[in-house]
Parts: structure tokens; C-alpha cells; sequence
């Protein structure tokens, strides 16, 4: 008896140390792109200014490559429209990832580990659109207010931030060259608004941040091709001001797709991201 009492003290003494060390650490992040996981802060992307009309199920693998980060994910994405374009809903999720950091990395970033103890799952993503303004003489424009929730896991190791995000943008774009009959279309696409996270800091709760890109969208025949440059800037000058160019080819055939999508960081987000994809639309 005396013998599992005193398993059992020093059962709880350790795990008592293991959260307050934990906790400890925690106030250590900190909570910029830099210092965090490749989907940490999800960076919204460049899109058309045309509310979709048709309903999207898509699941796509990432590999993120960064010198000392190497870290794997499976995403998904469920798209609802309503009134015909006139809004839509976009829920987004990364229900599972792995990691492996080096040293180095761990340390500077205060985390605890440099590779997963369990399960990995990312946070949610809920993004509301409406379509503002549809004009082929002048141009087509969308509102947009993202929300990322905290329900991703592993803060420990900085992979997500147990805080929420939240975002409001504009999206506009213009044709500058079409030929519908030809199925031919090169678009500019730009977008604005405002960024902020939640922090761990005492004294400043939050972040916030400009947000801005742009870039263009091609199509020809049933191939399309998009490439942006986007990003925020937020105010701590701390590793929040990230910037990044993506590209990515689509082939469409009926209500099935495929694509590719590479994706280079250019300014505090240090990963290089290779993708593949497969979308249905009904």
C-alpha cells in the first residue's frame, strides 16, 4: 500500500511540475508567423471579386519546407453558396498534421519539443462572402469576414495559438483580356483589409494588422493559372509582418478538378509550400 501511495505522489508531483512548466513556457511565445507553425496564421488568399454559385468539396495535401521546420498537413474545405452568388459561406479545417523542428528552431521559437507527443489537428476556419458590386464594364468586387476559431492544439511547441483571428476584406478584380467563345481570360485581382490575432502579451492583447495582395488569374481552355503576392503588416515589428507568392495550376473537366500549388515565404514566413488538390463542385 505505502509502496502505490508513493507511485502515486510522485505521479502527481510530476505532472503538477510538467504544467506549471508548461505554463511557464507558454508566456515565453511569442505570437507572430515567424515564431509559429507553416498554419498557424493563415494569410487569406487572393480571389476574383466574384462570389462562387456552386457548391465546393476539396481536400488537399501540403508539405511545407523551411531549414530546421519540415511539417506535413491534410486540408479541407466545404463551400456553401446562397441566392446564387450572392453570398456564400467557406469553412475550412486541418484535421490532421505532422512536424519535426531541430534544435535550433525549438529554442528560438520557446517550444517544447521538436517533434509531435500526439494527435495534431488544426483550427477551424469559417469565412463569410457577399458579392458587392458585378460589373463587366467596370468591375466585380466581394466583401469578405474570416474568423480562425482556437481550436487547434500543440501551443506548447508553437504550432497553433489557441487564440482566435479574425479579418475583414475587400476583393476586386477586372478582366483584361476575355474571349468567352474561346474559353480565354486573363484577369488583375487585388485585395485589402484588416488583420488581428489574439496574443499572449499582457500588456498587448492583440495584434493588429494591413492586409493587402494582388495578382493575376489566367485561363485557357479548361487550364487556369493564378499568381499573387500577399500578406499584413502588423505593428510589433516582431516576426508579424509576413509576406508570400503563390502560384497554382488548375486542371477542371465537368465538376471535377486538380491542381498543384507552390508557395514561397518572402518576408517573416520562412516555409516553401508544395500542394496538390482535388476539388468537386455540384
Amino acid at each position: 500500500m505505502k509502496t502505490i501511495l508513493l507511485i502515486c505522489s510522485i505521479l502527481i508531483f510530476s505532472l503538477t511540475c510538467f504544467a506549471q512548466d508548461w505554463r511557464d513556457q507558454m508566456q515565453k511565445l511569442i505570437y507572430t508567423p515567424k515564431y509559429f507553425g507553416a498554419n498557424a496564421f493563415p494569410i487569406p488568399e487572393v480571389r476574383s471579386g466574384i462570389v462562387g454559385d456552386k457548391y465546393e468539396l476539396e481536400v488537399r495535401y501540403d508539405y511545407h519546407k523551411a531549414d530546421g521546420d519540415e511539417t506535413q498537413n491534410i486540408f479541407g474545405r466545404l463551400f456553401v453558396p446562397f441566392g446564387k452568388g450572392v453570398a456564400a459561406l467557406d469553412v475550412r479545417w486541418i484535421p490532421v498534421e505532422y512536424y519535426k523542428t531541430s534544435e535550433a528552431i525549438r529554442i528560438e521559437r520557446n517550444a517544447s519539443r521538436t517533434d509531435p507527443s500526439s494527435e495534431v489537428h488544426g483550427d477551424i476556419m469559417v469565412i463569410a462572402m457577399f458579392q458587392l458590386l458585378k460589373s463587366k464594364k467596370w468591375l466585380d468586387a466581394e466583401l469578405s469576414a474570416g474568423l480562425k476559431t482556437g481550436s487547434g492544439n500543440m501551443l506548447v511547441d508553437a504550432r497553433y495559438t489557441d487564440a482566435a483571428n479574425y479579418w475583414f476584406d475587400i476583393h476586386a478584380g477586372r478582366n483584361l483580356f476575355s474571349n468567352e467563345k474561346e474559353r480565354l481570360n486573363l484577369r488583375l485581382a487585388v485585395m485589402g483589409g484588416f488583420y488581428c490575432y489574439m496574443t499572449n502579451s499582457l500588456i498587448h492583447r492583440q495584434n493588429d494588422a494591413w492586409m493587402l495582395g494582388g495578382g493575376l488569374k489566367a485561363q485557357v481552355k479548361n487550364m487556369f493559372l493564378d499568381a499573387d503576392i500577399r500578406g499584413f503588416e502588423g505593428y510589433w515589428n516582431q516576426g508579424d509582418q509576413p509576406m508570400l507568392f503563390h502560384t497554382k495550376l488548375k486542371y477542371a473537366y465537368k465538376n471535377h478538378a486538380i491542381y498543384f500549388r507552390y508557395q514561397e515565404g518572402l518576408h517573416d514566413y520562412i516555409y516553401q509550400t508544395y500542394s496538390g488538390g482535388y476539388v468537386f463542385s455540384f
